[in-house]
């Protein structure tokens, strides 16, 4: 089922496992935990910002772009025809 499209989503819980998709029509803050082997995949309309505490932990997975509520999580492709897609993997 969609998610809500909201203006501005705080990310604080850690995720263990599985996947965590978050979208906003404006921005993310995301200071949470992706243990190894969750994935995490945020998009907003203007940013994605990674603040004091996100960690994404080795063999973990974690996407974020820009492209507001979408209700797809799937990989972007920027004008160049590379992926635009932070990967953020310690």
């Amino acid at each position: 089922f969609p998610l809500l499209c909201v203006n501005d989503v705080i990310v604080t819980v850690n995720v263990p496992s599985g996947s965590d998709k978050k979208q906003a029509s404006n921005t993310i803050k995301a200071s949470n935990v992706l243990s190894s082997g969750a994935t995490g995949i945020y998009h907003a309309g203007t940013s994605v910002t990674l603040t004091n505490g996100f960690n994404a932990k080795t063999g973990s997975v974690f996407k974020a772009y820009i492209a507001g509520c979408t209700n797809t999580f799937t990989a972007k492709r920027s004008n160049n025809g590379k992926e635009g897609i932070i990967h953020y993997n310690i």
